[in-house]
């Protein structure tokens, strides 16, 4: 796969995923929501909700 098609294939990755995280992620004061949270814990919650070897391929890539 060349960069471009990587790159197309992350943001695909990340925006099945980003619904369901911003959803269920909580905090304990404000409603549910990955916005209050800083850049990198997002990206951690991100990643976990990522399946299969796309997630090994960013982790290892």
């Amino acid at each position: 796969m060349d960069s471009v098609g990587v790159l197309e294939r992350l943001a695909d990755e990340f925006a099945s995923v980003i619904p369901e995280v911003d959803s269920s992620v909580k905090h304990e004061r404000w409603k549910p929501g990955i916005g209050l949270f800083e850049e990198e814990r997002q990206l951690e919650m991100i990643l976990e909700a990522l399946e299969g070897s796309f997630r090994e391929t960013l982790e290892t890539g």
